[in-house]
């Protein structure tokens, strides 16, 4: 499910069609991807991009088309803008799919790739095309059975789901899958030691013969003798006077090292500030088990000493940006640096002026915001106040305003600092892509940097 490519595909339109058409035919479709269901393609029309959902035999079933076109026109499809952002957008996918009825196999749909399974029908396989990663979190209690090819569970057995389970799966091949992890809602192992009749016979043999050894160490050691007694008040005799304080206190500090300490018995304020140094670390002594979440901060880190080497990145990652900002406000890149050039409305549209100052984007009358920096106004603010601007690479989110429909790309709009699905069409208008939605009140902001004016 994502965008397709194909090289040198190129033909003709075979019939005319008029603006607003959501279908064409070809004169030939050999060249052109295979689309399946959840997939899409870009192609040109001479001038116009079109989103291509289906392609059955030579007709294409479409978004609809802005304009019309004649029959004979080139029907290629180009390295477009539309094209590369949606193969961005593609790389980072990951949707939650529509609920799954539990069923025998379970049917893996291609809406998403994080699934509810309802209902308690157990299941031994799996119907899902090859090179799926997804995830099921359970509402129920039904049996997933293990199968070595099939549905290969950890622990080569079956598991018993719970309401709040949730297992990870990657199919191998068609109807092949293997469980990568599961993850109980009670945090309890999937796996763990069965304790048994067997078990339990087991360990009393065990302890048997150990007792057996004690008793036979006993019947060759015999009891303490008159002779024990007579070694031990040799020892006494020959033993010098009681010592000093400060001689025991010398005998313990050449005779205790880490073997005889508990574990805990010596901490923070039993050690002095510089006692102990990086020479008197073992390598590989100290890792993130033994140190305390808050025992070191920003103080503590010489400069540099953080790089790029060190910071997590992707999923849960330092740099991971979350998808979920609250309303009004943006996740990823913002500035304070620049002063509003009229007096803004939250979450307008602006662009950076030639003067350095935030203005309002208009499709149908500032040509400059066609090319210049764009920005969407965080904070309400007077001319020549500065002003939280999320720039290039946000999400945000206006659940008052906007009713997008995710996947989409959205436009400047022609009017005042307005977002939106619809295409400027006027003579003279610009029409400039500035990202997409991916929620129904919320973008992805990501501006094109390639634009068209409308003859």
């Amino acid at each position: 499910m994502g965008v397709k490519f194909t090289n040198n595909a190129y033909t003709t339109l075979a019939s005319t069609i008029s603006g607003g058409a959501t279908s064409f035919d070809l004169a030939s479709a050999a060249t052109f991807p295979v689309l399946a269901a959840g997939d899409w393609t870009y192609v040109s029309l001479t001038n116009e991009v079109v989103k291509v959902t289906a392609i059955s035999g030579v007709t294409c079933t479409c978004v609809a088309v802005s304009g019309g076109h004649s029959s004979g026109i080139p029907v290629e499809l180009r390295m477009t803008a539309e094209l590369l952002n949606a193969f961005a957008e593609d790389l980072e996918a990951g949707y939650k799919g529509g609920d799954i009825a539990s069923a025998s196999p379970t049917v893996i749909d291609t809406d998403g790739d994080y699934f509810d399974v309802t209902g308690t029908t157990s299941f031994t396989a799996f119907t899902v095309a090859a090179n799926r990663h997804f995830f099921l979190q359970f509402d129920g209690a039904l049996t997933m059975t293990h199968h070595a090819t099939n549905l290969d569970l950890p622990g080569e057995a079956n598991i018993t789901t719970a309401a709040g389970d949730i297992a990870e799966f990657f199919s191998t091949g068609a109807n092949t899958v293997q469980c990568v992890n599961y993850t109980k809602a009670d945090g309890t192992a999937v796996v763990g030691t069965t304790v048994d009749a067997t078990t339990v016979t087991a360990a009393g043999a065990l302890m048997d013969s150990e007792l057996a050894g004690i008793t036979a160490v006993k019947a060759t050691t015999g009891t303490f003798l008159t002779a024990d007694q007579t070694k031990l008040d040799a020892i006494e005799a020959s033993a010098t006077a009681d010592q000093t304080a400060g001689e025991v206190l010398t005998l313990i500090e050449n005779g205790v090292d880490s073997v005889h300490y508990v574990d805990g018995s010596i901490d923070n304020i039993h050690i002095a500030d510089d006692a102990i140094d990086s020479e008197h670390y073992v390598d590989g002594s100290i890792d993130n088990a033994h140190i305390a979440d808050d025992a070191i901060d920003s103080e503590h880190y010489a400069a540099a000493s953080i790089d790029g080497e060190h910071l997590a990145v992707g999923k849960d990652g330092a740099l991971s940006l979350s998808g979920a900002p609250v309303d009004h406000t943006a996740n990823g890149p913002q500035t304070t640096t620049f002063a509003a050039g009229y007096t803004t409305t939250l979450m307008d549209l602006v662009y950076l002026s030639s003067a350095g100052r935030w203005e309002e984007a208009d499709a149908d009358v500032t040509s400059a915001a066609a090319i210049n920096l764009l920005g969407v106004a965080l904070e309400v603010k007077n001319d020549g106040e500065l002003m939280n601007v999320a720039l290039p690479g946000s999400f945000i989110q206006d659940a008052s305003l906007w009713n997008f429909t995710p996947g989409q790309p959205v436009y400047m709009g022609t009017t005042d600092g307005e977002i939106t699905h619809t295409k400027p069409s006027g003579s003279g208008d610009t029409v400039r892509t500035v990202g997409f939605a991916v929620h129904a009140d919320m973008i992805f902001f990501n501006p094109s940097s390639d634009y068209v004016t409308l003859a």
